[in-house]
């Protein structure tokens, strides 16, 4: 006697990118409204209560975004120590531009 799956994927697959995609576009609304109030906007530091993202467009003026720069949300709970890596490895880099170059004059 033959068994009956018990899923049918192209069901499943339908019903869970169906709740997939709603979910999805409620967050989207959620992370866009955050994005676009003013007040979570210092300068160009991005401090978004509720946004979801670790990396945000960059906002130019008018609001608009922008097509290819990113800037960190320092809310987000990885942020500041997405910044303090970002920074220790600036850091790394001058510092070993720097000896490289000392050593170039030195000779």
């Amino acid at each position: 006697m033959a068994q009956e799956p018990l899923i049918y994927e192209p069901q499943t697959i339908s019903v869970g990118s169906r709740l997939g995609r709603e979910l999805i576009a409620s967050y989207q609304q959620a992370n866009l409204a955050v994005w676009e109030d003013p007040k979570s906007w210092r300068g160009k530091w991005y401090f978004g209560r509720g946004d979801q993202r670790l990396w945000v467009p960059r906002r130019m003026l008018g609001g608009r975004r922008h097509p290819e720069e990113r800037v960190i949300n320092f809310c987000h709970p990885m942020g500041r120590r997405a910044f303090r890596l970002l920074v220790g490895a600036y850091a790394i880099s001058f510092l070993a531009v720097g000896v490289i170059v000392t050593e170039i004059l030195r000779r």
